[in-house]
C-alpha cells in the first residue's frame, strides 16, 4: 500500500501504487525518499528548545511536506503552522493546526479527501492529531477572513515555497 493509502492507481492518488506493482513515486512506503524541509526563522524559533514531542513534530512536518509535494506537485505551495503549537502554548493533548497552501482555487472537501490517507498515516504513526485545512495561497496572503488573519498573524511557514 502506498503512503497515501491507495492500493491501485486512482485519480486522487495520481497513480501511486507500491513499487513492487510498478510505482515510480518516491513517496511510497516501500521506497521512501528523504525530504528536507527548510523551516522559516519563526518556525525554527518556535520548535527549537522544546521537548522531545516538539522535535518529533519537526520530523512529522518534514514527512508531511514531502508527501504533499509528491501528491500536489507544482500546485503545492507549502504548510503554515498556527494555533497553540505555533504560539508555544501546546499541551500534551493539543492538535497540530496546519494550513495546506495550494495554488489556485481550492475545493476544501476534495482536498481533505485527497490528503487524508497521508495525514492519517502520519498522525497514527506519531501519535499526534494533525488538523490540515486546505486554502489557496492567494487567500492565505490577502484574505480579510478573521480565521486566516489569525493564522497569518500567529502562524509560522514551515515550508520554503509559500513565500
Amino acid at each position: 500500500m502506498c503512503v497515501y493509502g491507495y492500493t491501485d492507481a486512482t485519480a486522487e492518488c495520481d497513480g501511486c501504487v507500491p513499487e513492487s506493482e510498478g510505482c515510480s513515486n518516491s513517496g511510497c512506503v516501500e521506497s521512501p525518499a528523504t525530504y528536507h524541509i527548510r523551516l522559516s526563522l519563526a518556525a525554527r524559533a518556535t520548535l527549537q528548545g522544546m521537548d522531545i514531542e516538539t522535535r518529533m513534530l519537526e520530523d512529522v512536518l518534514r514527512d508531511l511536506d514531502g508527501g504533499l509535494r509528491d501528491l500536489y506537485g507544482k500546485r503545492y505551495r507549502g504548510l503554515a503552522l498556527y494555533g497553540s503549537r505555533a504560539r508555544g502554548e501546546a499541551d500534551e493533548g493539543s492538535d497540530v493546526d496546519l494550513l495546506l497552501l495550494l495554488e489556485g482555487s481550492v475545493e476544501v472537501g476534495r482536498e481533505i479527501r485527497r490528503s487524508s490517507g497521508l495525514v492519517s498515516s502520519l498522525s497514527l504513526e506519531a501519535g499526534l492529531v494533525l488538523s490540515l485545512v486546505p486554502v489557496s495561497i492567494e487567500d492565505y496572503r490577502a484574505s480579510s477572513d478573521p480565521y486566516l488573519i489569525n493564522a497569518r498573524t500567529e502562524g509560522a511557514i514551515v515550508s520554503p515555497t509559500a513565500g
